[in-house]
């Protein structure tokens, strides 16, 4: 009986011999005589010749086929296996060959279909960067801690929480588990880290959603230029073949955040060369550069005048939008990573008409007005953010009570050592490097901006329908 194989598993000892390999197949290239087809399974992906050319196949079947093992020298003259197909069963079919054309919409509808022709490699590469990370950081002498997600206070930062109840009582999903990993730290837990999974409240967007991957650090005895130092070699070593592959380098700067709002309108600013905005005469923004084109953003043409972009545009944080566009669309071979400091401590709530934290309120002040907090910046999305903590119980219990919070913080009832953090979005972190659209792209079930997953949605019968007569009609216009 011939015996099945993973493809990572196949050695040249198999050459010749018949196997049997499962999958789904993920791409097909049809000649006179013979196809092609690559299958994929949970190792990795290989080609497989078909002689019968009146077999059909499509996008996302799934697959077993027995065979010989051969070898190939492929386009790049590099011997490579490849099975040649004496039996295939088809064991299960969709009826489209190729989803070119979805919208954000049928993205969410299909997932399925979606998963298999275009969103796995995304998840499989999320993979190794978790996998990557607890290898790296527990070289790093961090000790992974899963922290609760069920908390019975409100978090500590701005934003909405999720409640929920049980018997009597209730609970708030966590935003961030802030106070926990401090309180880890300082009970002997010296260096801390985990994946954590963060829900918040607020209005999805193309870098945000209701549910989100974490990857939580926190460690004792160290202040914030440990982190920015760690992280820069942390996203220098994962980052390093797709860098080679993509021929592209990183290029590190530093800026404050009243510098960075001044010359980017932004505090998550894309710094490259000299450009920056700058006021003409109508105070309106622009920049110079000398790419000389017409520039498109989000459908506000920016005009090129005399060797400038102007925006338009008297608005500084809507002229920094139309910076941050531009230096996507036209720097190719760098990604701008900017580490962002000097925050101001606290910040003023016109709605709530009182003062809050920047950050969060355990954050060191360096002199009453600015912070020791941090965020790095890549391509102009914010990526992590960190701090020193206040390790001394009368300053805490003072900005606690000026920003009138109640916390209960048993960690300063016993010995605090001075520590520090931060924190990444995984999902967001992954979608800056790979210029994704969207964060949904590293996200196997995410939600739409209503916060619905229409993947397992009861209703959404008419809207399936929708989406079948819009794919229907771009094949008839496409004949």
């Amino acid at each position: 009986m011939n015996k099945k194989y993973l493809i990572k598993k196949l050695t040249r000892k198999l050459l010749d011999k018949k196997i049997i390999l499962s999958g789904f197949i993920v791409k097909i290239r049809t000649m006179k005589t013979k196809t092609f087809i690559d299958i994929r399974d949970s190792s990795g992906i290989l080609q497989i010749v078909v002689l019968d050319t009146k077999l059909k196949f499509f996008i996302g079947n799934v697959v077993e086929i027995q065979g010989k093992l051969k070898e190939y020298f492929n386009s790049k003259n590099i011997l490579q296996f490849e099975l040649e197909a004496e039996e295939i069963n088809l064991l299960n079919s969709i009826p489209e060959e190729e989803w070119t054309f979805l919208s954000e919409e049928s993205k969410m509808l299909f997932r399925l279909p979606y998963i298999k022709q275009q969103l796995y490699k995304n998840l499989h590469i999320k993979s190794e960067f978790i996998k990557f990370t607890t290898n790296f950081f527990t070289k790093h002498y961090f000790t992974m801690v899963h922290t609760p997600i069920l908390g019975s206070d409100k978090s500590t930062s701005g934003a909405n929480v999720f409640s929920t109840k049980s018997k009597e009582n209730e609970y708030f999903l966590s935003q961030s588990p802030q106070i926990f990993k401090q309180t880890l730290v300082c009970s002997g837990v010296i260096r801390y880290f985990q994946f954590a999974p963060c829900f918040r409240n607020e209005d999805s967007r193309l870098d945000r959603q209701l549910e989100f991957l974490q990857l939580d650090l926190e460690a004792a005895f160290e202040n914030k230029q440990f982190f920015i130092s760690l992280a820069k070699k942390f996203l220098s070593s994962f980052f390093k073949p797709f860098l080679v592959e993509q021929d592209k380098k990183f290029k590190w700067n530093s800026i404050s955040y009243n510098k960075s709002m001044h010359d980017y309108g932004t505090d998550s600013p894309i710094m490259y060369k000299n450009i920056k905005l700058l006021k003409d005469q109508n105070q309106e923004y622009f920049w110079k550069d000398d790419y000389n084109q017409l520039f498109l953003s989000n459908n506000h043409i920016v005009k090129f005048i005399d060797g400038c972009y102007f925006t338009n545009s008297t608005n500084l944080t809507q002229s920094g939008v139309y910076l941050k566009n531009y230096l996507r669309s036209v720097v190719k071979n760098e990604i701008s990573c900017v580490v962002v400091n000097k925050f101001p401590l606290f910040e003023w709530n016109e709605e709530a008409n009182k003062y809050e934290a920047t950050h969060h309120p355990f954050c060191k002040s360096v002199d009453g007005k600015f912070s020791e907090q941090f965020d790095l910046v890549m391509n102009g999305y914010e990526i992590a953010g960190g701090s020193e903590r206040i390790s001394d119980k009368i300053n805490q219990m003072k900005v606690l009570e000026n920003l009138k919070q109640d916390i209960q913080l048993p960690l300063f009832n016993f010995s605090v050592p001075k520590h520090s953090g931060c924190a990444f979005g995984i999902e967001r972190l992954l979608a800056a490097f790979f210029n994704s659209t969207s964060i949904r792209e590293w996200i196997a079930f995410p939600k739409t901006g209503q916060g619905k997953c229409l993947t397992f949605e009861k209703n959404n019968s008419s809207s399936i329908k929708y989406v079948w007569e819009q794919i229907e009609g771009n094949r008839e216009s496409e004949k």
